[in-house]
């Protein structure tokens, strides 16, 4: 049940994948056109609150020299994004942001390290860059880890002026690893990490986790409640006054948030959803068209499972 009187709706959008719903949309025409637009950039034509831009994101697979990019820094400041969301999307469900302890000194990655309960050995008493699990055997992989570390992410964050919203490995990851990275983020670096999510799109076949590593088991609502309610608690210990969110889910039924509020309520501060409202080839207007039907749509049905 639900006794908290607040709880948000974080929507994270995207214009490029299918979706049904938006086939009644009338194709664009293609017949080749000619023009020529002149620009004049110092006229402002229309001005905007950049606090209506809820925020962005940053991966770990981004170009490493964009994170180090004047301009980039720039233009992203003036912007003021409200939250810039890492470590990176389906990414965030097989990222173990710290690799002290499965690295070596050189950086190396020591696929053997093993802890006893069958998860990566990292050792939380120093930092080292953070690297990749084996969806199906949760051994350090040697795949590619990305172009950064989880560290780049936070600092670029914090020299833009945005505040980080963090998602943690509920796929391939542990408790203990979040309560971890609060504990790095906001007692020993001080980002001031604020906004948590417990994983990525749990409820989609394509994510690591949704099979349960080492099983065949398929991950449902239930199981994923009582991981959030897990997390949640040791993730406060370390920090109280964190705001954690859930089901970030990809798939519009609303069964893995329903089934989130229902038995861990009062475990969340934010419902987290993911809306892919448009399909290939539409102009810009269709897009945003589509985008706002279907947000209106996402946001009702997950306000049905709201209740005091």
């Amino acid at each position: 049940m639900i006794t908290k009187a607040t709880i948000a709706i974080l929507v994270a959008a995207s214009a490029f994948a299918v979706r049904a719903d938006a086939q009644t949309l009338q194709p664009a025409d293609t017949t080749p056109v000619s023009a020529t637009v002149a620009v004049d950039a110092a006229q402002t034509v229309r001005s905007f609150d950049p606090k209506r831009l809820g925020g962005t994101n940053l991966a770990l697979w981004n170009a490493k020299t964009a994170f180090s990019n004047p301009t980039t820094l720039k233009w992203i400041a003036s912007a003021k994004p409200g939250l810039i969301r890492i470590p990176g999307g389906s990414w965030s469900d097989v990222t173990y942001w710290n690799g002290n302890g499965v690295r070596d000194a050189s950086g190396k990655l020591d696929t053997t390290k093993i802890g006893p309960d069958g998860y990566p050995a990292v050792d939380y008493s120093a930092y080292a860059p953070s690297f990749t699990a084996d969806s199906k055997t949760l051994a350090p992989s040697t795949a590619f880890s990305g172009n950064v570390d989880v560290k780049t992410l936070h600092d670029f964050v914090k020299a833009v002026g945005s505040n980080p919203l963090v998602c943690v490995n509920a796929g391939t990851g542990r408790p203990l690893d979040a309560a971890e990275w609060v504990k790095w983020a906001n007692l020993t670096m001080h980002y001031g990490a604020h906004y948590w999510e417990i994983g990525n799109e749990l409820d989609g076949g394509w994510e690591a986790g949704n099979t349960i590593p080492k099983t065949n088991r398929k991950l449902t609502g239930d199981i994923y409640a009582k991981r959030f309610h897990d997390f949640a608690v040791a993730m406060r210990a370390v920090d109280p006054t964190i705001a954690i969110g859930g089901a970030t889910t990809g798939i519009q039924d609303g069964s893995f948030t329903e089934t989130m509020l229902k038995y861990t309520g009062d475990d969340v501060d934010f419902v987290s959803i993911h809306t892919y409202p448009s399909i290939g080839g539409m102009t810009g207007d269709q897009a945003l068209t589509a985008l706002e039907r279907t947000l209106a749509g996402e946001v009702a049905n997950a306000r049905k499972f709201i209740w005091l």
